[in-house]
């Protein structure tokens, strides 16, 4: 039985601070124009009556079956044991097949 980790976040009650970016960023020491978890406007429309906003998180899904993994010709992604997605940055030749993969637009390039 393989272990799930999964990054949960109620959309409902994000303000839009980007504090996830930021800290994700200086975490993970990810590099200027790249983005692993980033944050999008859903919005302005009416809800009950008012004016609302929604902020959307968009971070890998670390899918089951990715398809950004079937994607990459030089192998560089791969689905570790307990689910986790990885990029071997060494490997990666910058084709961005992956991102057209990706069903949920969570592959940036810099």
């Amino acid at each position: 039985m393989r272990k799930i980790h999964a990054l949960v976040i109620d959309e409902k009650y994000c303000w839009g601070c980007k504090a996830c970016e930021v800290a994700c960023k200086q975490e993970n020491q990810v590099p200027d124009g790249i983005k692993l978890i980033s944050l999008w406007e859903d919005g302005p429309r009416e809800m009950n009556g008012k004016m609302d906003i929604v902020f959307r998180v968009n971070v890998c899904k670390h899918c089951d079956s990715p398809p950004c993994v079937d994607a990459c010709p030089s192998e560089a992604i791969s689905q570790r044991e307990d689910g986790i997605v990885i990029l071997d940055e060494m490997e990666c030749t910058g084709c961005i097949s992956c991102v057209d993969a990706c069903t949920y637009d969570a592959i940036t390039f810099d």
